[in-house]
Parts: structure tokens; sequence; C-alpha cells
């Protein structure tokens, strides 16, 4: 397989997506804070791997134009606190085996590297990608619990399929 077309680290605990919640006052549906401060987290992680590159964002397909669109493949590698049981064990990382489902933790991932917008359709913060449907294939996906000299992480790859 060819390099990746960007590698970059986003710093601090990975977040497991939420589910929307609907307010039970007003009756509205809206993603959980923590979901969307992730989201943000993400987004300006890869915004600034991007422009350190010289790259703004990935070409999205004009309108209407699906079969140009830009396809992606996805790598990541989640990167989760060290529990204090595994404080004894030997210092390297464990595969990790705690609540965040690995399936949750790449939606956050796809939906932070997107553009984000309003009801409209009108973009409200600005992404790396048009669309996360723009992404094909997933690659090798993995969580560990951090090694002892290690802080929380996700490493993510980007190539480009055509």
């Amino acid at each position: 397989m060819t390099d990746p077309l960007i590698t970059f680290t986003i710093p601090g605990k990975p977040h497991a997506w939420q589910r929307p919640v609907k307010d039970p006052r007003t009756g509205r549906i809206f993603t959980p804070a923590p979901t969307k401060a992730a989201e943000k987290r993400i987004r300006c992680a890869a915004l600034a791997a991007f422009s350190a590159q010289g790259v703004d964002h990935l070409p999205a397909s004009p309108k209407g134009k699906w079969r140009e669109r830009v396809v992606l493949r996805v790598s990541a590698v989640f990167v989760f606190p060290r529990p204090l049981y595994l404080a004894l064990e030997d210092q390297g990382r464990h595969y990790y085996g705690g609540p965040a489902d690995i399936d949750r933790c790449i939606n956050t991932l796809l939906d932070g590297l997107q553009h984000e917008r309003n009801k409209r359709k009108r973009i409200t913060a600005r992404g790396v990608i048009d669309d996360d449907r723009q992404i094909r294939e997933i690659g090798s996906v993995a969580s560990f619990y951090a090694s002892i000299d290690e802080d929380p992480h996700t490493t993510v790859k980007i190539w480009r399929i055509r």
C-alpha cells in the first residue's frame, strides 16, 4: 500500500459517539455536548495537520457528481488512559477492554473529520472532508490502554483511493 496522504494525532481521551437525545421540555433532538466537544477537538487537530502540510481540505465532488467524489481510506489507533489495575503489570500497551465500543469511536472520528452543517445544510464549522460518505474503506482499527509513559490520544491515517 502507498504512503498515507496524511497522518495526525488527536490529543486527549478518545470519545465514543453518543446517541442524539430528545429534550423532554421542547421536543428538540440534539447531539450531547461531550460528543460535540470531541468532534470539535478532532476537527481542530485535523485542520491543524492539514494546514501544516499546506493543504486546506480534501476536495469534494462537484454537486450531483457523486462518481467524481474523492474516495478515502481511514485507519485509526485509539489509546485510552491506563487504568490503575494495570499499574503493576508490564509497562507496555494493553488491548482496551473498557465500555467504549470501537465502532462508536470510529463514528465520532468520522463525524469530526467532516464539515459541521446546520439544518439548512449550511456549513457552520469547516472540516477536512465534505462528507463522511467519501470514506469507503476502514483500514486497521485498534484500541489500547496507554503504556506507562504515554498520554491518551488517537492516531489517524488517511489515504486517497481515487
